[in-house]
């Protein structure tokens, strides 16, 4: 299915690439460590969305709304959630499923194990490109959000079958059309 999808979004992705391309300094996608099933890290590949290496002042935070490093057309692109795109070959790699959980960045666990105890427990399935919370809630932006999320991580997690995955990926096509 991950093949059929990207053949199907090639187009867009080439388009997403030369817009950033041309529009701002830096490469047109980027890759960044991210936590997988079992905790086991590998490189997720997304099209950048932010100015060129906008964390070498900050290190590593959340994305705020309004966030001045998010370009003109990277907001539209996490708008959309094209970005995400990409993200097709680490399903293809076996790194990464369409659904489930998103998976999280490795600086953030620490702080996320500590103030939520069931955090772990969303690394028993795949990360997926989509997710029970993404089609439900904001992008995270502190602990708080992430608490929201995990509920629903949770609950994917305990009730984990194909239809619900089906479910999941018709909600995200009407999630990224704005509906």
């Amino acid at each position: 299915m991950a093949c059929c999808f990207l053949v199907l979004a090639a187009p867009i992705l080439l388009v997403a690439c030369l817009a950033v391309k041309l529009t701002s300094r830096g490469p047109m996608l980027y890759c960044q460590t991210r936590l997988g099933r079992g905790g086991k890290p590998y490189r997720i590949v997304k099209i950048r969305t932010m100015i060129h290496n906008c964390e070498s002042l900050s290190g590593p935070r959340w994305s705020m709304p309004g966030d001045p490093r998010i370009t003109l057309v990277g907001w539209f692109l996490r708008k959309t959630h094209l970005d995400e795109l990409p993200q097709l070959l680490n399903v293809l790699r076996g790194e990464m499923s369409l659904v489930g959980p998103r998976p999280e960045r490795p600086e953030f666990i620490p702080e996320l194990e500590r103030a939520l105890p069931a955090y772990r427990q969303r690394l028993n399935v795949r990360p997926g490109v989509t997710g029970l919370a993404q089609v439900q809630l904001p992008p995270d932006t502190d602990v708080e959000s992430v608490r929201k999320k995990l509920a629903h991580d949770l609950f994917y997690v305990r009730h984990l079958s194909p239809w619900l995955d089906a479910k999941l990926i018709v909600c995200t096509a009407f999630y990224a059309a704005g509906v």
